[in-house]
């Protein structure tokens, strides 16, 4: 960390390794992330998919991504959650993800698939006034012609009662070589 004038600038705190680790840690993890992320809550009482605003990707042909978000999650009823997931584009030759979510202040469910769209299975949430974190990451190999986008998503696991993703929630991605 790095302070000016008493303000400490985090993304200063990248420069305090050293030359060689840097060019290690290029070479390891492959491009540099873009980030997005969510301005609005996005909400829903809908028991299908629903696209979560601005937390997609498009993929170029022939490239390998890596991803990951982050999603703060709430329901409107404890016993009845809110069940993040993605949908993939088409014309990918590889790829797998995984999702977890939160189903008390101690357990969790997961997901894990290859090329299939799906939901982490959010059976409730101990409170209605908080939000959770749910997470979702993967990597997907595109094909020569891929169409359509990575979109993450948000369904309610019960028609009719509302849940939501909140605005700060994110999602990062990158090519990797």
């Amino acid at each position: 960390m790095v302070r000016s004038r008493g303000v400490l600038f985090p993304e200063d705190a990248m420069r305090v390794a050293s030359r060689s680790e840097a060019a290690q840690a290029s070479r390891d993890l492959g491009g540099a992330w873009t980030h997005r992320r969510l301005g609005v809550d996005v909400l829903t009482t809908l028991a299908t998919p629903q696209a979560v605003g601005e937390l997609f990707f498009t993929p170029a042909a022939d490239l390998t991504y890596q991803f990951k978000a982050w999603l703060m999650v709430r329901t409107t009823n404890v016993v009845v959650g809110p069940q993040p997931g993605i949908t993939l584009p088409t014309g990918l030759l590889d790829g797998a993800w995984s999702g977890r979510g939160p189903t008390s202040n101690v357990a969790s469910v997961e997901r894990h698939e290859g090329l299939d769209d799906g939901v982490v299975a959010i059976s409730g949430l101990p409170l209605t006034t908080k939000s959770y974190l749910a997470t979702i990451e993967g990597l997907i190999v595109a094909g020569a012609t891929p169409a359509g986008n990575l979109q993450i998503t948000i369904q309610t696991a019960l028609a009719g009662t509302e849940v939501r993703v909140v605005a700060g929630s994110a999602l990062r991605y990158r090519t990797v070589p």
